[in-house]
């Protein structure tokens, strides 16, 4: 969504090789749309406050807060692709999350909200994950 709730539909769909699923990239966005600066997920450190900005089971924009738990977790996604060097975090991730940004303090995306588990229930049981934002920036310049 653009500022002020208006929608801003990608133009085209790529597919990323795995273990990012299909990714959008807006070819041209309005001037009020600003992106958030990237950060670098090789400097975080377990028990560093974090923010996961997403829209849960699609009640709206939700913003949680909570710390890094653990840093290079392995995980198998959805696809059966493994997912290495993912951040854990406490912060709630559901479903409606996935693909939003996970936020240092400083407004910085160091992740990108992948999956949680779930105990056997539907929502969050606090254990979230998150792809770090060096693995995407690698898949982006093609070095992944």
């Amino acid at each position: 969504m653009a500022p002020r709730g208006r929608p801003c539909a990608p133009r085209s769909w790529t597919r990323s090789p795995p273990p990012i699923s299909p990714c959008c990239r807006l070819e041209s966005a309005p001037r009020s749309l600003a992106a958030l600066p990237l950060g670098d997920s090789g400097e975080l450190e377990v028990g560093e406050p974090v923010v996961a900005i997403g829209n849960p089971f699609g009640v709206g924009r939700t913003v949680t807060s909570g710390i890094v738990s653990a840093l290079g977790r392995s995980l198998e996604a959805p696809n059966g692709a493994t997912i290495a060097g993912a951040i854990q975090t406490d912060a709630a991730i559901n479903p409606g999350n996935s693909g939003g940004p996970l936020l240092d303090l400083n407004g910085r995306v160091v992740g990108i909200n992948a999956q949680i588990a779930t105990g056997g229930g539907n929502g969050s049981v606090g254990v979230g994950f998150a792809i770090p934002i060096d693995t995407a920036k690698a898949l982006i310049r093609g070095t992944a």
